[in-house]
C-alpha cells in the first residue's frame, strides 16, 4: 500500500512539474494597429508594448528584463509602457516607484 501511495504522489509531482515547465500558447497579435489607439505606431521599426501594474512586484522584474533588452536594442524598436489605472484611484496611485523607473528607461 505504501508503494502504491508513493507512486501516486510521485506521479502527481511529475505532472505538476511537467505542467509548470511547459511553455504557454503563443500570442496572436492583431494584424492591424487599432484605429482607436492613442499610441502612434512607427512603421519603420517594430513596436513593443508593455502593460504594467503600478503596484505589482512582478512588474519590477519585468522592468529589469526590459532595461536589459533596451540596453542593446533601444534604437531599433519603439517601446510603450502602459500602466493599469483603475478609475476609482487617482493618477497619483499610478505614479509609484515603478512609474519613475519607466520614466528613466530609454523608450
Amino acid at each position: 500500500m505504501i508503494v502504491i501511495w508513493s507512486l501516486v504522489i510521485l506521479g502527481g509531482f511529475y505532472q505538476l512539474w511537467d505542467y509548470s515547465s511547459a511553455p504557454g500558447k503563443p500570442g496572436a497579435p492583431p494584424v492591424l494597429w487599432p484605429k482607436e489607439s492613442r499610441l502612434q505606431q512607427e512603421w519603420d521599426k517594430p513596436t513593443l508594448l508593455i502593460f504594467a501594474h503600478p503596484r505589482c512586484p512582478c512588474t519590477r522584474a519585468s522592468f529589469r528584463e526590459l532595461e536589459r533588452i533596451l540596453a542593446h536594442v533601444s534604437h531599433k524598436i519603439t517601446t510603450h509602457v502602459i500602466f493599469y489605472h483603475p478609475k476609482k484611484f487617482s493618477v497619483e496611485w499610478v505614479k509609484s516607484d515603478l512609474w519613475n523607473i519607466a520614466q528613466r528607461m530609454p523608450v
